[in-house]
C-alpha cells in the first residue's frame, strides 16, 4: 500500500519512465498477434 497519492504518482512515473527507456520491453508485454484484426 502507498502512504499517499504522491507516492502512487512517483511510483507510476518511475515505471513509465522505465518503459520509455526500453520500448522493446513494452512491445513484448503488449504485442498479441492473435488479437490483431484486419478489415
Amino acid at each position: 500500500m502507498f502512504d499517499s497519492m504522491d507516492a502512487v504518482m512517483d511510483t507510476l512515473c518511475e515505471g513509465l519512465q522505465d518503459l520509455m527507456r526500453v520500448p522493446q520491453g513494452l512491445r513484448s508485454m503488449t504485442y498479441f498477434p492473435h488479437l490483431h484484426l484486419t478489415g
